[in-house]
């Protein structure tokens, strides 16, 4: 069963993935999606990146009872202290550079992850 679960970072890894490489674009839809459910609600077309977000987060809170709730403790601190940052800053490059430094930190924990597990 641990097997299953420590599987399901592979697609998380390539959504962090994504995320270092197409940050700017990133940055904008997220940005439309907020202005757009502020004003108008969740679009259908939204509501399968929003569940995978909230898939991802439950994935990482889930995961603070397992035998590497260390690694899951550094990646949901992680993405508060990052969520808190990304509030307060006002210039859009240094959102970018803060949200791909945010990616590349979030892709190690996940790498280091799957390493200890299927590396033994």
């Amino acid at each position: 069963m641990l097997d299953l679960f420590i599987t399901l970072s592979i697609p998380f890894l390539l959504y962090e993935i994504t995320i270092l490489f197409f940050t700017k674009r990133y940055q904008i839809y997220t940005n439309k999606l907020i202005d757009k459910v502020k004003t108008q609600g969740l679009s259908k077309e939204d509501r399968p990146f929003v569940f995978f977000n909230f898939s991802y987060m439950m994935w990482t809170i889930i995961g603070l009872f397992t035998t590497f709730w260390s690694i899951f403790l550094g990646l949901l601190t992680l993405s508060i202290i990052s969520a808190l940052i990304h509030k307060k800053l006002v210039d859009k490059e240094v959102k970018i550079k803060q949200r791909k430094a945010d990616s590349l930190l979030t892709i190690i924990l996940i790498i280091f992850l799957l390493i200890r597990y299927f590396g033994n």
